[in-house]
């Protein structure tokens, strides 16, 4: 694993085993619910990623989001998740952490859209295949309010793409869809590639329920933002529950 903690800019401090660079600089944003407290250190531009990340993830970064600079965490963390490996970022609040675990999470699926059109045909002919909405990327966090900011910020990717989020969290009779522009007036499609964004409490509910139309066994990547909140309200029940029923690989 890779455990990785930034300070504010002025600071120096390690990542995993490589020192991050004190760069001074940067403006604060303030798009769509995602901000910054302070001027965010620039770590290098989302160009020189290795490995690449796809253009058209680029030009909503550059473009609606107005970043051409990463952040810290972000240079650090979304190479190590882009060659599957597990991480642990600690980042203060305004870091660009949530886009650190986005956009590799908006990367690692874009494969999969194109092989679920290629599906297409054996879904309609498959009733049990087609029956399921397969979770391709789960998002756990401790509060409600929390997951909206997520799925505001992950909607300003998707809405483009051929994916679509379904937000799990109590509170409510049933949970939240979120279409990408093309099918956002349709009904539930099993066939499409989905990104789940939960409560502990709900999703667990959700994946035990006998009735339950949500399969995790395509799941590809599991974030848990806010890890210490996640343990210190006491969820670590229900996350041992939802862990159970995760592939392991």
């Amino acid at each position: 694993k890779n455990v990785m903690s930034e300070a504010p800019p002025k600071k120096k401090q390690k990542i995993g085993e490589n020192k991050v660079k004190n760069i001074k600089g940067g403006d604060d944003k303030d798009v769509e619910g995602f901000e910054s407290d302070y001027s965010l250190a620039k770590a290098g531009k989302w160009e020189d990623l290795n490995p690449n990340i796809d253009e058209r993830i680029l030009n909503i970064l550059t473009e609606t989001f107005k970043f051409d600079q990463m952040t810290p965490v972000q240079a650090s963390s979304i190479p190590l998740l882009l060659s599957y490996q597990d991480v642990a970022a600690e980042a203060i609040t305004g870091s660009g952490k949530t886009l650190a675990f986005i956009v590799p999470i908006i990367q690692m699926l874009l494969p999969y859209v194109n092989e679920e059109e290629d599906d297409e045909e054996m879904s309609n002919n498959n009733n049990v295949y087609n029956s399921v909405l397969k979770l391709r990327s789960l998002i756990i966090v401790p509060v409600r309010e929390l997951a909206n900011q997520i799925v505001d910020v992950l909607k300003l990717f998707t809405k483009r793409l051929k994916m679509n989020i379904m937000l799990i969290t109590g509170g409510k009779k049933e949970e939240k869809i979120y279409y990408n522009d093309e099918h956002k007036n349709g009904s539930h499609d099993f066939n499409a590639v989905w990104i789940g964004v939960a409560t502990p409490g709900r999703l667990k509910q959700c994946l035990v329920s006998k009735f339950t139309t949500l399969s995790c066994k395509y799941l590809e990547i599991l974030i848990l933002d806010e890890a210490d909140r996640l343990l210190e309200l006491g969820f670590e029940t229900d996350l041992n529950s939802i862990f159970s029923v995760l592939p392991k690989q």
